[in-house]
């Protein structure tokens, strides 16, 4: 028992000692790893390697993670052999490598490599030797014997290598021997990942390079499949800005300009990929381009500009070079400005390349544009040619500057054209392609005009479209002041439309005009002596199509928004629209009457035919000058109209939508089907809140009172027929309802009767035969005021104005016709109502004074 006792209490001792030594190592591993090992490879690499690189090296600080892998060196400098100067240095360095993924791969894992700030200066002496040649003859490494590519195969390592990165490198060059000095300063490299390992042969290697050389960016990138079999590289060719006016100086031949500036820059991808199943191919993409480019004339000349090109960009295809396809995915020319001078003998001055001069140092006859007669080709060159397939996808002219100078005419003429915008896509020589076109041009009037489609040339058919802007109605008054005496202030006129233009198989031309439109913008009409007739901020016609054979015109769509006219009818009864006509001419022969007259119209009318329209926030404004109790002004605003389907056609009807406020208060809303051959409608009305004051004027012709408040309103239906002779249809049921009425005498202000509510329902009115009834009149809160004065007449006799207006004279031998016995009126009441109202009689003819209180009336009549 004694020795099974001790035995119990040396199994936890042995446990404590274990973990006692565990410990122990642990502290040994990390005591090494953070301060051991860095002073051991900082203390050999300034001992070791001044002797391997025959130079001064010093490091600043070595750091060791022992758990993560990861080394960081701080300032590493490498001097040079004599002067001590730096000659390679690095600010800071760090390794990590993934020691899990080493072992558990069986290969080498280099999690990052980070180098910050490396800076190298290499000499070139006047013995074109260099300051780090003798390091170049220690790296030479002696010939081997050629070992089996097997036994490579076999024992290859792998590794995977990721997130190297270089940052803010620094090389300068001293060339001694040209005496000058170049300097590649911001270098960045970045390698995210290469890797043999199995499981990443496909995955791409993507290296990056960047610097700035002698201040000019360089960015070199490619992607590559080095341990793949199809050997997949890409190569990025990056050239900044090569001078162009200093290489084209070496060309030979005169010219008649001069290359004044220019730059070539290039960003370009070299690609090649292989394969057993097809040939290999070799691609060269991406954008070449010039920029700065300016040709001047020579001599005299030399202030005048031919073209400038501030940008032209080539985007380069994925042709295949080695099957002779040249694909160019753009062309893209940035601000040109071109000046195209029309001389006075007529002759074009534009630049040519190279001019070869005859003795006489005149052009030759017969030479091409560029002065050079072009050698005919052989029948190899004309094969070789055939088996080059060329395709431009896109080519874009942005912003250009064409200046037209044509001095044949006196005064010479000139035209500013800017900015200019010219593309063609899909360009090739594949047979059987459409090409689409489109050109944009504004001219320094304020005008643009903009074509653009397609074309083919086998059968010829172009589609072209068309759109005119801004035309400054204003400035063309001269043409159409004969027709049209309004004045323009503003107003920004577009016309646009498609124009198809082909040729039959008989040759026989046709063409077609599809998608008309018509813009109005700002837009200010005012009559000749200056009067405001319309304001239209917008309107806009679209849609539109022309059939010359059918003769017919459709309106697809009309838009307006924020328009207000102005109606004025003067006291003679016209409205101040006439002033737009142009005066009558006078004076004219019966022949010149004749001469000018319209042709008759034909049997085959057009027909017009409106789609849509829609007129949206829309004001009028009537004066009317007519009514003998002065000026009356009616305002609607807030005017919304839709109209649909509405043309010309026999018995064809269109729908009609308007809304529209009245006197800031009332609302009225018509909707239903207008026709126009014969007139017709059948429309829904609904007014609301009319304004019955504005009625003032119009009544002191028959009443002398006052309309102090009162609204009216109704919600019914209108159908209306032209008939052929006197048989007009014509027919509203609805509800009506005044509110609010309140009505004085015009000499004291007397109060002669309120009332709250009426509402008439059920109201019909016919014309053919004249008809009117009423399901029910209900007077609600109806006050009335019946006075008699000391002279024996009620203040209701004395409203009512006892001069009737004029009649009309009767035309001598013209019979009277019985117009009450074609006009009477049938009526038709079935309930009349009175609820909470009130008579007052108070006679003032009598002493004393009879007063008399009607209060509370409430009852009804029917039948």
């Amino acid at each position: 028992m004694e020795e099974q006792e001790r035995e119990k209490k040396r199994v936890p001792a042995r446990r404590w000692q274990v973990l006692i030594a565990i410990l122990l190592l642990l502290l040994i591993y990390t005591l090494s790893g953070f301060f051991l090992l860095p002073w051991v490879l900082k203390n050999q690499a300034e001992k070791r390697l001044p002797e391997l690189l025959q130079r001064p090296v010093t490091v600043g600080q070595i750091q060791f993670n022992p758990f993560t892998l990861q080394l960081k060196i701080n300032d590493f400098i490498v001097r040079e052999r004599h002067d001590h100067e730096v000659f390679v240095k690095i600010d800071d360095l760090l390794l990590d490598v993934a020691g899990f993924l080493s072992l558990s791969n069986r290969a080498l894992v280099l999690e990052q490599l980070d180098i910050q700030g490396p800076y190298c200066k290499m000499i070139r002496n006047r013995d074109l030797s260099y300051n780090f040649s003798d390091l170049l003859e220690m790296l030479k490494v002696p010939a081997t014997d050629e070992k089996d590519p097997a036994a490579d195969e076999g024992s290859a390592v792998h590794f995977s290598l990721n997130n190297i990165t270089v940052n803010q490198g620094l090389v300068a060059i001293d060339d001694g021997h040209r005496d000058t000095v170049h300097e590649i300063a911001e270098i960045v490299i970045q390698l995210p990942q290469i890797s043999n390992l199995p499981n990443l042969v496909k995955t791409d290697v993507r290296p990056s390079f960047s610097a700035v050389v002698n201040g000019t960016p360089l960015n070199v990138k490619g992607k590559t499949l080095p341990f793949h079999e199809t050997l997949e590289t890409h190569f990025t060719i990056n050239l900044d800005k090569l001078n162009l006016p200093y290489y084209l100086s070496y060309l030979p031949g005169e010219r008649n300009f001069a290359l004044a500036s220019g730059f070539l820059s290039t960003r370009l991808d070299l690609v090649y990929i292989q394969s057993e199943k097809s040939i290999p191919r070799l691609s060269l993409s991406g954008t070449a381009t010039i920029s700065d480019f300016l040709v001047s004339g020579k001599g005299d000349e030399n202030n005048y500009r031919f073209i400038s090109i501030p940008e032209l960009v080539v985007t380069l295809g994925q042709g295949n070079l080695l099957a002779g396809e040249i694909f160019l995915d753009e062309i893209v020319c940035r601000r040109p400005e071109i000046n195209l001078l029309l001389k006075s003998d007529g002759a074009y001055y534009l630049p040519m390349l190279i001019a070869a001069a005859s003795a006489d140092g005149q052009n030759a006859e017969g030479q091409s544009a560029s002065g050079i007669a072009p050698a005919p080709k052989s029948e190899t060159e004309k094969k070789s040619a055939t088996k080059i397939t060329f395709r431009l996808g896109k080519m874009h002219l942005q912003e250009g500057l064409l200046t037209v100078l044509d001095r044949r005419v006196t005064p010479a003429f000139s035209r500013r054209l800017y900015p200019v915008d010219c593309k063609l896509e899909n360009f090739t020589t594949v047979a059987g392609e459409q090409a689409h076109y489109s050109l944009n041009l504004e001219s320094d009037l304020g005008e643009s005009l903009a074509g653009s489609g397609e074309f083919t040339l086998e059968p010829l058919e172009v589609n072209t479209h068309f759109d005119l802007q801004g035309l400054p109605l204003p400035k063309y008054a001269a043409y159409y002041r004969p027709f049209f005496a309004g004045k323009f202030a503003g107003g920004q006129l577009s016309l646009a439309g498609d124009v198809t233009v082909a040729k039959t198989e008989a040759g026989d031309i046709l063409m077609q005009l599809e998608e008309l439109g018509c813009k109005l913008e700002n837009c200010k009409l005012s009559t000749p002596d200056g009067t405001s007739v319309l304001s239209l901020p917008h309107f806009e016609l679209s849609q539109g199509v022309i059939d010359f054979d059918e003769r017919e015109c459709v309106i697809g769509l009309i838009t307006g928004d924020q328009g207000h006219l102005n109606l004025i009818r003067r006291p003679d009864g016209t409205l101040n629209l006439v002033d737009l006509l142009p005066p009558a001419e006078a004076g004219k022969s019966g022949a010149q009457a004749a001469a000018q007259s319209p042709a008759p119209p034909t049997d085959d009318a057009w027909h017009l035919l409106l789609t849509r329209g829609n007129l949206q926030g829309c004001a009028v404004t009537f004066e009317d000058k007519v009514p003998p109790g002065g000026r009356t002004v009616f305002a609607g605003d807030q005017i919304n109209l839709r109209i649909d389907q509405f043309g010309t056609g026999r018995n064809e009807t269109g729908k009609l939508d308007l809304k529209l406020r009245l006197a800031k208060r009332g609302k009225l809303s018509v909707k239903g089907a207008v026709g126009i051959e014969p007139l017709q409608a059948e429309l829904d009305i609904n007014l609301q809140k009319f304004p019955l004051p504005l009625l003032q004027n119009y009544l002191n012709e028959y009443l002398d009172l006052v309309l102090v408040r009162g609204e009216f309103a109704t919600n019914g239906h209108l159908s209306l027929l032209q008939g052929e002779a006197r048989d007009d249809k014509i027919d509203f049921a609805g509800d009506l309802s005044l509110d609010n009425l309140k009505t004085v005498d015009s000499e004291q202000a007397a109060d002669i009767f309120d009332l709250r509510h009426l509402a008439l329902s059920r109201f019909k009115y016919n014309a053919q035969p004249p008809s009117l009834s009423l399901e029910k009149a209900l007077f609600k809160g109806l006050q009335v005021n019946f006075i008699k004065e000391g002279d024996g007449l009620t203040n209701l006799e004395k409203v009512v104005v006892k001069e009737a207006p004029a009649a009309a004279d009767k035309v001598d031998g013209q019979p009277e016709t019985d117009v009450a016995s074609d006009s009477a009126l049938k009526l038709d009441l079935k309930e009349l109502a009175l609820d909470d109202s009130s008579i007052m009689f108070l006679d003032r003819s009598v002493s004393p004074v009879v007063e008399i209180f009607f209060d509370d009336l409430n009852g009804s009549v029917t039948g």
